[in-house]
């Protein structure tokens, strides 16, 4: 790692996955639909996660404008998953 920052946010980048993983794992629902659109709403909420570190600790344009980008559709498709969920009593 480059720089104290660098490693910062290696251990953040790590921490959002396991916590991505945990939610993922940990999903439950009545049906194999709902199930699903539960374990993509941890799987967006990790990018999401994840992205923002980069954001945080990240210095190259390219990277940050990657990770803003990642972001936004995430929070997009996480928020119709949820409508989903919502919709079909999960």
């Amino acid at each position: 790692m480059k720089s104290p920052r660098d490693k910062a946010g290696a251990e953040a980048l790590k921490s959002d996955g396991m916590r991505m993983s945990r939610g993922m794992m940990s999903a439950r629902a009545p049906d194999i639909d709902v199930l699903w659109a539960k374990v993509m709403i941890a799987h967006h909420q990790g990018a999401i996660d994840m992205s923002q570190s980069v954001l945080k600790t990240g210095d190259d344009p390219e990277a940050r404008r990657l990770a803003q980008a990642t972001v936004d559709e995430n929070t997009k498709a996480k928020a119709d998953l949820e409508a989903y969920v919502r919709k079909h009593g999960g």
